[in-house]
């Protein structure tokens, strides 16, 4: 558990991340940015190799799992000078929601296959929740994965997934138990590679 920072040691933190964004951000990224567009999938994998190799590519991670270990305060500062400059900005699944839950509910070997992946930008991940007619209300999920041997068979269709052209993998929440007493029960949570 990381340790709370004085105030001096977070002016500290501030510091160093704003020197080292003034010199880390590839300028025609910087440039895509101050002209508000959308940066493309190589940009964005550019930017987190280099986040990466600083030690600063999932600020929220703990660092058994390849993050900083900082504290609230210290990501709370990170974000702050992320707002401030020029570095691009899109949403990353995979480091803010999929691997948490990996790390919190997933298997070692799932851990060790998927998380290092997110973090280099190996891997990119969207989410597979809302359907059509049903936005991302679950009670309404039509998306069901039937047990084949070793294998889920999918059947239905997914829509609305941010960055969905830029990723590998999905998270999948699909329907395995029909027979469940509550529409909200018998769901659970595939990791798909979109290459299957």
């Amino acid at each position: 558990m990381p340790t709370h920072p004085s105030s001096t040691e977070l002016e500290s933190f501030r510091a160093e991340v704003r020197e080292f964004l003034a010199h880390a951000v590839p300028e025609d990224i910087a440039a895509a940015v101050r002209a508000n567009c959308l940066v493309t999938r190589e940009q964005a994998q550019r930017w987190q190799h280099i986040l990466h190799e600083q030690g600063w590519a999932a600020p929220g991670w703990p660092r058994e799992h390849g993050g900083p270990g900082w504290s609230l305060a210290q990501q709370a500062v990170y974000r702050e000078e992320l707002a401030a400059c020029d570095v691009p900005r899109f949403e990353n699944l995979g480091i803010d929601t999929i691997g948490p839950t990996l790390m919190r509910h997933g298997t070692p070997e799932q851990k060790a296959r998927f998380l290092p992946r997110m973090l280099s930008f190996e891997d990119f991940w969207a989410q597979g929740y809302s359907e059509p007619e049903a936005g991302s209300d679950l009670a309404s999920l039509r998306t069901t994965a039937r047990r084949d041997g070793e294998c889920f068979v999918l059947s239905g269709t997914k829509i609305w997934q941010s960055y969905g052209h830029w990723a590998n993998w999905v998270l999948v929440l699909a329907r395995t138990d029909p027979s469940a007493s509550r529409k909200q029960d018998g769901i659970s949570v595939l990791l798909v590679d979109l290459a299957a």
